[in-house]
């Protein structure tokens, strides 16, 4: 009977956010952050919608006490765009690269992320295919030519 009770104070509804339990004590971006991530949403979403206002990141209860209440007010996930936004490219870095590097390192993070063989991600033992070792050994290379003439420009 004990389990049924505690199910039944769990199932019901809670009429804001700051009665869900007691206050968090996560700084309250990173509640907000783990609660939208709960959610399917982003946290500017969840304030712009008025899902959650300045009093609930104030009192911060439980994440998944906040999620169940925005769930039981007829929650919708909201829509994506229909369009990815275009990527930030690092023009620091790609802009001065020369193009023999950029295709060097495009060729070999195409293969690799491709091939069922290679495994570059492990740290201490990367092993590759025969073509992802040729692929590695001149992205290896054509990285040693890029970096070489920026360590020898002497410091003014």
């Amino acid at each position: 009977m004990a389990a049924l009770g505690a199910f039944v104070r769990r199932s019901q509804p809670v009429t804001t956010i700051a009665e869900a339990g007691s206050p968090s004590n996560l700084p309250a971006s990173q509640w907000l952050e783990l609660l939208a991530a709960v959610l399917g949403c982003s946290p500017g979403w969840l304030l712009e919608s008025g899902r959650v206002d300045a009093d609930d990141l104030a009192a911060r209860g439980r994440i998944s006490d906040a999620a169940r209440l925005i769930r039981s007010h007829g929650w919708t996930t909201p829509t994506r765009p229909q369009t990815s936004p275009a990527p930030t490219t690092d023009t620091s870095t790609t802009a001065a690269a020369p193009v023999a590097w950029q295709m060097a390192r495009d060729t070999y993070l195409s293969h690799v992320m491709a091939c069922r063989t290679c495994r570059a991600h492990l740290p201490k033992s990367p092993t590759h295919c025969p073509a992802g070792a040729e692929l590695r050994a001149l992205y290896d290379r054509q990285t040693t030519h890029h970096i070489t003439p920026t360590l020898e420009t002497p410091h003014v």
